[in-house]
C-alpha cells in the first residue's frame, strides 16, 4: 500500500468509535488532547488498524473498573506529529518494553490476541517513516499503565 495524506483525526475517531462499540460492557473513558483538528499525516488506511491495536490492548490488559485512555497529539517538529496513547492498564515491565515490538514475541502469553500485534504495528510505523516506543505512564512504576509514543511524518503539502 502506498502512502498518501491522511486526516489523522478521521482515522483516530473512527478507531475510537469502533472500540467503544466493541467493548460496550466496559466503562471506557477516551480523551483526546490536540492542538488542531485538521492534521494530515503521510500514511495509509492501516492507520486505523494501528489505533485499534493500541486501544484493544489498553482495554484487554486493564484490571481497573474504569479504563482510561488519553491520546495526546502534538507537533514534534515541522515534519513529524507525535501521538501519545496513555492508559491506566497493567503496564509493561522494563525487561519486556523492547521485546513487545519483536516479531514472534507473544506478549503476555496465555491471553488470546485479537489484533494485528505490536510487531506488525512497529513495522507499519517504520514503513511510514515514523518511530514507536513505550514508557511507563508513571515514571518509576510500570504497573500503573503505559505511554506508547508514535512519531508520524506530516503529509507533504499539496498546492
Amino acid at each position: 500500500m502506498g502512502l498518501k495524506p491522511i486526516n489523522l483525526h478521521k482515522y483516530l475517531n473512527k478507531a475510537i468509535e469502533y472500540m467503544q462499540k466493541g467493548f460496550q460492557e466496559k466503562e471506557i473513558k477516551i480523551e483526546v488532547e490536540t492542538p488542531d483538528n485538521v492534521i494530515e499525516v503521510q500514511t495509509n488506511e492501516l492507520l486505523f488498524d494501528v489505533f485499534t491495536n493500541f486501544f484493544s490492548n489498553a482495554i484487554k490488559y486493564n484490571e481497573n473498573e474504569s479504563i482510561e485512555i488519553l491520546i495526546k497529539i502534538s507537533n514534534s517538529d515541522l515534519n513529524m506529529v507525535k501521538i501519545e496513547i496513555i492508559d491506566n492498564g497493567v503496564g509493561i515491565p522494563d525487561g519486556f518494553k523492547e521485546k513487545i515490538f519483536m516479531q514472534g514475541y507473544k506478549e503476555f502469553k496465555g491471553k488470546k490476541g485479537m489484533g494485528i500485534g505490536l510487531s506488525l504495528v512497529a513495522k507499519i510505523i517504520n514503513y511510514y517513516g515514523g518511530k514507536i516506543w513505550v514508557e511507563n505512564r508513571i515514571e518509576r512504576d510500570h504497573s500503573l499503565g503505559t505511554n506508547f509514543s508514535i512519531l508520524l511524518p506530516r503529509a507533504i503539502p499539496h498546492d
